[in-house]
């Protein structure tokens, strides 16, 4: 026996004087015994008793997570108020039915679906089951979810956010966590050197500092996002150093707010806040934009006096209505743009254009270079900047498709016509010296004709990377511009209004009058035009090059996750999960840079070796 030990002590009182009133429940008790009280039986029912209220408010840690606090009261004061709130307050769902939804929603049951579990909610924990974490959805026993998830940590395929505590995402969603979440904090590269590659212990005692001391710093460069968590050994974390990249604080924000309704919802303004720890006055113009594009509703879904948001896509599931969101438009897209043709030439007739003889190897079976070379010497397939300038091969059949605009044909067009159709081949210096006008001049009238299909750029090797200077007459036949925007939504469809104008560079008044003839889709609020067949996801993965026609409608979504220095991306079932930075090298593929799982990258590059080479040179570069 210990004759004195406070902490027990308080426990001891906590629970059984406080929580349990163990002294007045023997008075209650002896009172029974007396007959002195009555005992009166009643049915079992769902709505909470004033001990189960009573345990959750006096907010006991061992007894309910302090994390869940807020989640099992809102549950119990929802149950009250459906009982006395006024007849006039209207509510869309029972509770229950909601509480069922969001918990099907999600199932870990091997490594992949923990991966799209985490990609599905943003961030998660896997290092308790507080708040949104991968035990409470997985159906595996608590030791293997642990395991797999500390292996996806060392693998790199999760690395940590730190929002109000260590939380674990996916590489390429850490800018929007760090945008959100990361401090400023000025701190001598040379620690971050002394912490990085070792355990919690080793660093402390490299830097020579005081256990309680060192915490500190360590929890500020890791809210500075300056430190990561690389692997847990034995009962302390591996730690690294990063370089985080900050992204567009809306677009940020707007990200976070997704995920988080994707796992809770519906909540109240002051409920994102206080989960999100973003400021209400910083949310409220941001869940209005998000209403007016369609990704969020605002109502009376569940009993209370405050509207609550929840995602549009969960609203009408609920409500059981069919929905098409963005995430089913791209894995229709992708499964329909990287179906396999025979040959070049029928690939051409499914494929009106592609940007690299890279994006034909993808799609073509037993594809040769050596046949695409003499395509493009003959003049079969033509090369040039012939999409709003952006430079595309295409079958010379398929021209017409792209030769809608009207030129004026002035007596400089028709001479300078006259000129390289006389030649096999004309440059702006030839062009220059031959009017007698700049060389400025001359790049002006040789793209004019470009662009219009008059003239096209002649064959050099790595063209796609390097476009020849020299241009050659090609006949095509006129086309319109119906013509040209219907085949643009049949090869690269369904696209919304906002693509169309940035793929054609139309103005949009000009393109609604034709699409509004063709199949419309409503996706999420949002009018898409084109062909769309519901598809059932699959694990495919295809590493792609930044001018792939699928990436195409993406491009500005590339750019705010992976910035401007990549070229090839790792695409499954229609979502990016990484990116590298190749160089081709002919006999060998030379790898710059990489985010995201470099074993996955590095396979999807073995694979395709009979176009990049046999042998994969990794540069010297900490990110690798």
């Amino acid at each position: 026996e210990i004759p004195n030990f406070p902490v027990l002590e308080e426990t001891y009182n906590e629970i059984f004087n406080i929580v349990m009133d163990v002294p007045h429940a023997l008075e209650i008790i002896r009172k029974i015994e007396n007959d002195e009280i009555g005992i009166k039986i009643k049915d079992y029912s769902t709505d909470p008793s004033v001990f189960s209220n009573g345990v959750i408010l006096s907010s006991i840690s061992d007894i309910v997570l302090m994390e869940d606090r807020t989640a099992l009261l809102k549950e119990i004061h929802m149950k009250i108020l459906r009982k006395v709130m006024p007849a006039e307050y209207h509510y869309m769902f029972e509770p229950e039915r909601v509480k069922m939804y969001f918990n099907s929603k999600f199932r870990i049951s091997d490594m992949g679906s923990m991966l799209d579990f985490i990609r599905d909610v943003g961030a998660a924990d896997i290092l308790s089951q507080k708040g949104v974490n991968v035990y409470s959805h997985s159906t595996l026993p608590f030791e293997e979810t642990r395991r797999i998830a500390l292996e996806l940590l060392r693998q790199g395929r999760i690395v940590s956010a730190y929002t109000d505590r260590p939380l674990f995402t996916l590489p390429d969603l850490l800018p929007y966590y760090y945008t959100v979440y990361g401090r400023d904090y000025a701190i001598d590269e040379r620690i971050i050197d002394a912490i990085d590659g070792k355990t919690t212990t080793q660093a402390q005692k490299a830097l020579g500092m005081k256990r309680d001391e060192f915490m500190d710093l360590l929890r500020n460069l890791e809210r500075a996002y300056l430190i990561e968590r690389k692997d847990l050994v034995g009962d302390e974390f591996l730690w690294g150093k990063r370089v985080p990249e900050r992204m567009d604080k809306k677009d940020a924000v707007k990200f976070v707010i997704t995920k988080f309704l994707n796992y809770y919802g519906p909540l109240t303004l002051s409920e994102i806040s206080f989960y999100l720890n973003i400021g209400e006055g910083e949310l409220k113009d941001i869940l209005i934009e998000m209403i007016s594009d369609g990704t969020i509703s605002r109502g009376y879904f569940l009993p209370g006096y405050e509207e609550q948001y929840m995602l549009r896509i969960d609203l009408m599931n609920l409500r059981g209505e069919e929905t098409i969101t963005p995430d089913d438009v791209k894995r229709y897209r992708f499964h329909r743009l990287t179906e396999t043709a025979d040959s070049l030439k029928s690939l051409f007739s499914r494929y009106i254009f592609l940007s690299s003889p890279y994006e034909a190897y993808l799609r073509t079976l037993n594809f040769s270079m050596e046949e695409w070379e003499r395509y493009r010497k003959e003049r079969n397939i033509i090369y040039g900047k012939f999409l709003n300038g952006r430079f595309i091969f295409t079958l010379r059949n398929n021209g017409s498709y792209f030769k809608y605009k009207k030129i004026e044909n002035t007596q400089e067009i028709k001479l300078i016509i006259q000129k390289v159709r006389a030649r096999e081949g004309i440059g702006t210096e030839d062009l220059s010296r031959v009017l007698g006008i700049t060389q400025k001049e001359s790049s002006r009238f040789l793209s004019i004709l470009e662009e219009n299909m008059i003239l096209q750029r002649d064959y050099v090797e790595n063209e796609e990377i390097s476009p020849g200077d020299r241009y050659s007459y090609i006949e095509i036949d006129e086309g319109n511009i119906e013509n040209f925007i219907r085949s643009i939504i049949e090869y690269l469809g369904p696209l919304s209004l906002k693509d169309l104008v940035n793929i054609t560079g139309l103005e949009a008044g000009t393109i609604e009058p034709i699409v509004e003839k063709m199949n419309r889709l409503d996706v999420m609020g949002i009018v898409y035009y084109g062909r769309y067949e519901k598809v059932e996801a699959r694990s495919s993965q295809i590493l792609m090059d930044g001018s792939d026609p699928f990436l195409i409608p993406y491009w500005n979504e590339i750019i705010q996750d992976y910035g401007t220095e990549f070229n090839y991306f790792l695409v499954r079932d229609g979502v990016v999960e990484g990116a590298a930075y190749l160089e081709n090298r002919g006999d060998h593929v030379l790898v710059v840079d990489v985010r995201g799982n470099i074993e996955d990258i590095l396979s999807a590059i073995i694979k395709n070796s009979s176009y990049f080479g046999r042998t994969v040179v990794l540069e010297t570069k900490e990110d690798l």
